[in-house]
């Protein structure tokens, strides 16, 4: 699979709300995301690369009434990229949206 975002070829997307836990393997390490309430929102994770070093980009969606917290209680960028180099599996935490 491969998609074209911004200037920036993606590789590999998986962002459906109906999965618990979405996982992609990339040059030998295996990088996931999920909800810690699919209640309150759900992840999508998408893989790129920058020069000859894949990356890859998590996004929390929330639902209405909801907001976005943190991936793992210390990552507070939504969405977040970071360089692809150990395996990992990061958490949406998301907290009830003071718009309701």
């Amino acid at each position: 699979m491969f998609f074209l975002f911004g200037s920036i070829a993606l590789t590999s997307c998986e962002i459906d709300p109906n999965d618990l836990l979405k996982q992609l393997n990339v040059n030998g390490y295996a990088v996931g995301v999920n909800s810690a309430n699919y209640n309150q929102g759900y992840a999508g994770i998408f893989t790129y690369m920058e020069g000859s070093q894949p990356w890859c980009r998590i996004e929390a969606v929330p639902y209405d009434g909801y907001q976005f917290k943190s991936w793992n209680d210390s990552i507070y960028e939504n969405p977040y990229s970071f360089p692809i180099t150990k395996s990992e599996i990061y958490t949406a935490n998301f907290e009830p949206s003071s718009d309701y």
